[in-house]
């Protein structure tokens, strides 16, 4: 019995490698992504301050042809943006799901064919 100790023991150790491996993708792609609205969020604050102390920008003053456009076709953009990002992000965490399951399964069939082989090595001692 020793050798199947032995081998259940690398296969959990190959299967918490892999967790944490994925578990650390997963964790740097929330990080960017909050990263990236946390742009977003001072971008606007910024351009909410500057219009709170000096006014709305002049079109010909306008240096983005984003400001000359009316303000809720801006937010309508940015709320579209937003939703497409979070689509987006849905959409990866789905495949990232789906990749690690079948990481599993591929992992939990090997260990099985491991485990018949070893069972038949033993049968014919």
């Amino acid at each position: 019995m020793g050798m199947f100790d032995k081998l259940k023991e690398r296969i959990e150790e190959k299967l918490a490698e892999k967790a944490a491996e994925q578990g650390k993708a997963a964790a740097k792609a929330a990080a960017k992504r909050g990263a990236e609205s946390a742009i977003l969020a001072a971008k606007e604050a910024g351009r909410k301050l500057e219009e709170a102390l000096f006014g709305a920008e002049e079109p010909e003053e306008a240096a983005e042809p984003e400001a000359r456009r009316e303000p809720g076709e801006r937010e309508a953009r940015e709320a579209a943006a937003r939703k497409e990002a979070r689509d987006a992000a849905q959409r990866e965490a789905r495949a990232a799901e789906d990749e690690r399951a079948a990481r599993a399964a591929r992992a939990e069939k090997e260990i099985d064919d491991e485990l018949a082989a070893l069972k038949r090595r033993v049968g014919k001692k």
